[in-house]
């Protein structure tokens, strides 16, 4: 019996909030003896979400699922430091630029390059507030942000992407961002990947701070993966856990130090790296588990669309652990 894709798109809603199971259990009980799309929660029949229908909120969760497959390239933001006090911003100001030898650009698209440009910026920034800035800080004033995609990434359409994305985060902010490339880089042992390095006054000029969380940082790389993608460069914005990316050598490395610990008599050996390893090992046997919920309803779909994609994400967890008891519509057995 194929699935009606009104109850596909309520499922990956509801999926994606971490509902599968129960979801899965239900269509299983209820598709042999009623039509499955009365099992479209109620909560995902009309506008989602951030105004979003259900059919939107769906197709993000197919879009994400096949970029993961595809092992498109993850965007990388992460703040790498604050500043406190002027004298601090200065000297950030004049590492990112490299002491004025390579563009700044602020909130408003104005170009700073140049001792001069320089300097009349950090007095903006000194006095530009609602309070001013002290030479010296208790507080943090700014804070230091880089962007990051992998090489041969084109250089105009990330600039563009940061732009965007910096212009709707830090909209009531003073900010100034430079862009960094092997090219353009006058540092001696310029990394290989473009990056972008962009410093936002904390404090807004309607005098609320910036103070992140783990879930903003998280929101701006998907912010970011997607004003990239608006710009026609394919990035991606997921966990480690999410692509079931095993850090190259952990095994051997973890084993290694816990043979040491042993050798110089701390404890039995590997007790708690392994433990680690075991607790790491059940999170991905989990979301294997997790990928496998999926494949089972989009290989049911009545979209063909669904199906292809049901395929390909099976072919993605068949890598990983053992395979289940079970073969999606359309593949061949193995």
């Amino acid at each position: 019996m194929k699935l009606p894709k009104i109850y596909v798109d309520g499922f990956l809603v509801e999926w994606e909030a971490g509902e599968y199971q129960s979801q899965v259990k239900s269509m299983r009980q209820a598709s042999k003896t009623i039509t499955p799309s009365v099992l479209v929660p109620a909560s995902t029949s009309a506008k989602g979400r951030r105004g979003r229908t259900t059919a939107e909120r769906a197709q993000a969760v197919r879009d994400r699922l096949a970029r993961t497959v595809r092992k498109v390239p993850e965007v990388m933001v992460k703040i790498t430091s604050s500043c406190r006090g002027m004298t601090h911003i200065g000297r950030h100001i004049d590492y990112i630029s490299r002491k004025g030898e390579i563009d700044l650009e602020d909130q408003d698209g104005l170009f700073l390059k140049g001792r001069d440009q320089l300097k009349d910026l950090k007095e903006d920034w000194r006095w530009g507030g609602v309070e001013e800035i002290s030479a010296v800080s208790d507080r943090r004033d700014t804070l230091n942000i880089v962007f990051s995609m992998p090489a041969h990434t084109d250089e105009v359409s990330m600039k563009r992407a940061v732009r965007a994305f910096a212009a709707a985060e830090f909209q009531e902010h003073q900010y100034v961002f430079a862009y960094h490339t092997q090219a353009t880089d006058p540092d001696p042992n310029p990394p290989a990947h473009p990056h972008v390095h962009l410093s936002v006054k904390t404090q807004s000029r309607s005098g609320r701070r910036l103070n992140p969380r783990k879930a903003d940082l998280q929101r701006w790389r998907e912010g970011f993966a997607a004003q990239l993608r608006a710009h026609g460069i394919d990035a991606n914005a997921t966990s480690r856990l999410a692509r079931l990316n095993r850090k190259p050598g952990v095994d051997r490395g973890a084993l290694a130090i816990a043979s040491r610990k042993g050798s110089r008599g701390e404890g039995e050996p590997g007790t708690a790296d392994n433990g680690r390893l075991e607790r790491a090992r059940k999170l991905e046997t989990g979301r294997i588990n997790y990928y496998r919920t999926v494949v089972d309803v989009l290989a049911r779909s009545e979209d063909p669309a669904d199906r292809g994609l049901a395929a390909k994400v099976s072919e993605f967890i068949s890598r990983f652990g053992p395979k289940p008891d079970r073969t999606v519509e359309g593949e061949p057995k193995r």
